[in-house]
C-alpha cells in the first residue's frame, strides 16, 4: 500500500510540471475591412511554447523562433518558406517593425467581461505604425489557461525588437483596431507623390479589425511543429541587404 501511494504522489508530481511546462494553443475568428475591398473573415491558430510561437491561418503560418534569431513564412499553397534574421533589420525593419513592434500605450477602462468561458479585463490604447495611427481596445484573460507563458512570449518578443513590455499581462480574448492611414508617416516620398498619397489617405476609411478568441488550451506542442516541414524549398533572406 505504502508503494501504492508513493507511485500516486510520483505521477501527480510529474503531472504538475509536465502541466507547468506545457504550451499554449489559441484558436481565433478575425475579421478585417479594408475600405472599398471589403471585409474578409479567417480563422488563426496561435501556437506558443517557451520561445517559439507559430501563428496560422488558412493562407499560410508565422514562426517566431527567439532562440536561433529567426522569422520563417510557411507557404503550404507553394510548399515553400522564407526565413529572415530575427529582430527584424535592413530594409525591411521598418515596415516589420511597425507591424509586429509598434509603440502602443494601454489604459485599463474598468469593464469586465467573459469571453469564451473566461473572465478578462478591458484596455485601451493608441500608438503608430509605419503608414498611420493606431487605436484599439482588449479585453485580456490573465488567469486564462497558458496565460502565463504567453505573456512571458511576448515580454520576451518585444525586448528582442527593443520595445518596453508595457502591455496588460494574459491573453487577449478580443482585440479590435483601427488605422488611420497618414500620408506623412511614410518618410522619403517626392513631393507629387507625397500629395496624391496625401489625397488617397484623407479619402481613405480607417483599416479595422476584429478578433475574438474562440478557444484556449494549455498543451505540450511537438518540436516539430515550429520547424519547416519536409519538402518545402527555404529561401534565406539577407535582409540586411549585404
Amino acid at each position: 500500500m505504502y508503494r501504492v501511494k508513493v507511485l500516486a504522489v510520483a505521477v501527480a508530481f510529474f503531472s504538475l510540471l509536465s502541466a507547468a511546462n506545457a504550451g499554449v494553443i489559441v484558436t481565433q475568428q478575425e475579421t478585417v475591412s479594408a475600405g472599398a475591398e471589403g471585409a474578409t473573415t479567417t480563422g488563426r491558430t496561435i501556437m506558443i511554447e517557451g520561445n517559439r510561437e507559430k501563428s496560422s491561418d488558412s493562407r499560410q503560418s508565422m514562426i517566431f523562433d527567439l532562440d536561433k534569431g529567426v522569422a520563417i513564412v510557411l507557404n503550404p499553397t507553394g510548399q515553400s518558406a522564407t526565413e529572415l534574421p530575427f529582430p527584424f533589420r535592413g530594409p525591411m525593419a521598418a515596415l516589420m517593425q511597425g507591424l509586429y513592434g509598434a509603440d502602443i500605450t494601454f489604459g485599463t477602462t474598468g469593464v469586465k467581461q467573459t469571453v469564451a468561458g473566461f473572465d478578462c479585463a478591458e484596455y485601451a490604447g493608441s500608438g503608430h505604425v509605419p503608414t498611420g495611427d493606431l487605436t484599439f481596445t482588449g479585453c485580456f484573460a490573465k488567469d486564462a489557461p497558458g496565460a502565463a507563458e504567453y505573456t512571458t512570449f511576448y515580454k520576451q518578443f518585444t525586448a528582442k525588437m527593443g520595445k518596453p513590455a508595457n502591455f496588460p499581462a494574459g491573453i487577449p480574448l478580443k482585440l479590435e483596431t483601427r488605422v488611420k492611414i497618414v500620408a506623412s508617416a511614410i518618410q522619403g516620398l517626392p513631393p507629387e507623390q507625397a500629395e496624391r498619397i496625401a489625397q488617397a489617405a484623407a479619402n481613405q476609411p480607417p483599416i479595422t479589425s476584429s478578433a475574438v478568441v474562440t478557444s484556449i488550451k494549455a498543451s505540450s506542442i511537438p518540436a516539430d511543429a515550429f520547424a519547416v516541414p519536409a519538402g518545402y524549398k527555404v529561401e534565406k533572406v539577407d535582409a540586411a541587404g549585404d
